[in-house]
C-alpha cells in the first residue's frame, strides 16, 4: 500500500511538531501548556485513526503473521497491567493511551511504502531548527543544564534544545545523524542541506554532554565507515575529519570520552557492586581524579528498585505508568516484600522499567516488534537505528518521553524495506 496525501501531511505535522514540545520551560514561558499537551494527544492520534481508515478503504486483509501476534500480546499484557494495577490515577490511563498508540503506529506504518522526498526535507529543517536552538542555548548561556557538567572542564552547561533532558535530546541527534548519512549515501538531491544538518545535529550532540548519545553515535559511525570502505564510497570519507574537528573544537568534549572509559573501569565496576545505599555523598566535584562517577552509582541504586518489583511482579507488573507513583511517594515497599532504605528516581533503564510495570513477557514483546519490523528492513541503517534503539534503552527509559518516543517509532519506519544497498 502506498501511503495517502492525509497520510503523508500527518506524517510530517506528527515529525516536526512533537519533537518541538519537549521542552516543558518553554511551553510554560510560551503559555501553550494546554495546546501542548492536547497537541501530544491528538497528532498520534489522528495519525493512527487515518491509517486505519487508509487500511480498510483499500480493503487489506490482515495476517496472522509475527508482528500482528507480537502486537496483539504486548496489548494484551497492558491490560494485564492495568488490571493488577497498584493505582488507577492519571499515571496509569496516561502511559496506558501512550503504549498502545506507540507499537499501533509502528505496525501500521509497517504496512505501508513509505517514500517520500516532502517527508525527509521536513525531518531535515525541523533538526536544523532544533539544532540552532540548542546551539544558541549554549552560546547565549540559557537553559542549560548544570547536573554532572563538574566533570567535563571547560563546558558551561548541557543543552537541550526543545526536548526535556539533554540524555533524551542525545537520542533525537543519534538517529537524525545516522538517518542523514543514509540520505547523503543514497540521494543525490540536497547534498549541502544534509551536510548542513549533519554538522549541526553532531555541534549539538557534542553539547548535550552525554556519554551513550555520543558513544552509539561513534560506535554507528565507524561501522558506516567500514561499510563506506567495503562499497568503494571514498568521497563520503570525509565525515571522518569533520566529526573529529567538531570534538576537537568544543571544550570539554574530551573529558566525555574520558568519563566514557571510566565507565568501563574496573574501580568504577567495584564500587558499583558495593551497592552502598547512601549514595548522596558522594563528591561531585573530585569525580574524574578518584573515578566514583556519581551518575553511574546512583543508577545502579534505583535499578535495585525496579529488579526488586519485576521479582516480586514478573507478570503483571505494578501497572503501566505508575514506577512514577511509587518514586513520587517513595512507597515501594507497599508493594513489594524487599525493603528499599535509599532515595531513589526512575531507574533510566527502559528495560527494567517496563519490566516492572506491564511483566517481563510485555517487555520482551515490546522489542521483539522493533526487532522484526527493523530487521525486516535488510539495510545497514536500519540495524543501526536498531542499535540506537536498544543500546539506549540501557540508560534512559526513553519511550516513556512523548516527543521522542513517537519521533523514533516513526523513524523505524521510514527506511526501504528489503533493500540491500
Amino acid at each position: 500500500m502506498k501511503l495517502t496525501k492525509t497520510n503523508i501531511i500527518l506524517l510530517i505535522i506528527n515529525l516536526t511538531i512533537l519533537p518541538l514540545l519537549g521542552n516543558k520551560d518553554l511551553i510554560n514561558i510560551l503559555h501553550i501548556e494546554l495546546l501542548s499537551n492536547i497537541l501530544n494527544y491528538i497528532l498520534p492520534s489522528l495519525l493512527v485513526i487515518n491509517l486505519i481508515h487508509t487500511i480498510i478503504k483499500n480493503k487489506y486483509k490482515f495476517k496472522l503473521d509475527i508482528k500482528t501476534i507480537l502486537l496483539l500480546i504486548f496489548i494484551i499484557s497492558l491490560l494485564i497491567s492495568l488490571i493488577f494495577s497498584i493505582t488507577y490515577k492519571g499515571y496509569t490511563f496516561t502511559n496506558l493511551y501512550k503504549f498502545i498508540v506507540l507499537p499501533l503506529i509502528l505496525y501500521l506504518l509497517s504496512l505501508f511504502n513509505i517514500d517520500n522526498k516532502k517527508i525527509n526535507k521536513s525531518i531535515l529543517i525541523t533538526a536544523i531548527i532544533i539544532s540552532l536552538f540548542g546551539i544558541s542555548q549554549y552560546i547565549f548561556n540559557f537553559e542549560l543544564t548544570t547536573h554532572g557538567i563538574e566533570k567535563y572542564i571547560g563546558s558551561i552547561g548541557r543543552i537541550k534544545s526543545t526536548f526535556l533532558i539533554a540524555t533524551i535530546f542525545d537520542k533525537y541527534l543519534s538517529i537524525i545523524i545516522i538517518y542523514i548519512l543514509y540520505l547523503l549515501i543514497n540521494n543525490k538531491e540536497n547534498k549541502y542541506l544534509l551536510i548542513i544538518t549533519y554538522i549541526l545535529s553532531f555541534i549539538s550532540l557534542c553539547l548535550t554532554y552525554s556519554r551513550t548519545g555520543l558513544l552509539i553515535t561513534l560506535i554507528n559511525l565507524t561501522i558506516i565507515v567500514l561499510y563506506l570502505l567495503y562499497k568503494k564510497k571514498y568521497i563520503y570519507l570525509l565525515i571522518i575529519p569533520i566529526t573529529i574537528g567538531i570534538m576537537l573544537i568544543i571544550p570539554g568534549e574530551k573529558y566525555v570520552l574520558k568519563s566514557i572509559d571510566s565507565v568501563f573501569n574496573s574501580k568504577i565496576k567495584e564500587i558499583i557492586n558495593k551497592k552502598e545505599n547512601n549514595i548522596e555523598k558522594t563528591n561531585n566535584d573530585n569525580q574524574i581524579e578518584t573515578g566514583n562517577d556519581y551518575s553511574v552509582i546512583s543508577r545502579e541504586s534505583y535499578m535495585d528498585v525496579a529488579k526488586k518489583i519485576i521479582k516480586n511482579k514478573p507478570i503483571t507488573g505494578i501497572g503501566i505508568g505508575n514506577y512514577t507513583y511509587i518514586y513520587e511517594n517513595q512507597n515501594v515497599n507497599d508493594y513489594i516484600k524487599d525493603t528499599i532504605n535509599y532515595h531513589y528516581l526512575y531507574p533510566h533503564n527502559m528495560y527494567y522499567q517496563l519490566a516492572a510495570e506491564i511483566g517481563i513477557i510485555g517487555l520482551i514483546t515490546f522489542y521483539l516488534l522493533f526487532i522484526y519490523i527493523l530487521g525486516d528492513n535488510k539495510n545497514i541503517y536500519s540495524y543501526l537505528l536498531l542499535l540506537i534503539i536498544l543500546a539506549s534503552s540501557i540508560t534512559e527509559s526513553i519511550f516513556y518521553i512523548k516527543d521522542i518516543a513517537y519521533f523514533i517509532v516513526i523513524m523505524s519506519n521510514l527506511l526501504p524495506r528489503k533493500k540491500k544497498i
